[in-house]
């Protein structure tokens, strides 16, 4: 694949995204970035943007949040996150302007 002007490797396979993307995920410290830092300390500041040591230092510290036991504590949370916010909104949408979540 082509990715502005840079030759870039597409991968589809469920096994091996699933290696690259967790476990050899600490290999790719330094990514290639296409966005520009915007002068926004949350934007600048996301472990998708950082590179070398920083990277390295908040991925440590966001590890222990994302352990198999804690995702699943956290399941019936996200699973209502949708409800919630359709409940919230539906009575201050007029009928009219209302979008159809329900794809």
């Amino acid at each position: 694949t082509i990715f502005w002007q840079h030759t870039c490797l597409s991968v589809a396979d469920p096994k091996l995204l699933r290696e690259i993307l967790v476990k050899q995920f600490p290999s790719f410290v330094n990514r290639r970035i296409s966005y520009v830092l915007s002068g926004d300390p949350l934007m600048d500041s996301m472990l998708f943007f950082l590179r070398g040591q920083e990277w390295k230092r908040v991925r440590g510290i966001l590890t222990p949040n994302f352990t198999t036991g804690k995702i699943k504590k956290m399941i019936n949370i996200l699973k209502n996150v949708p409800d919630n916010g359709r409940n919230q909104n539906s009575p201050k949408v007029p009928n009219h302007l209302r979008l159809n979540s329900k794809l």
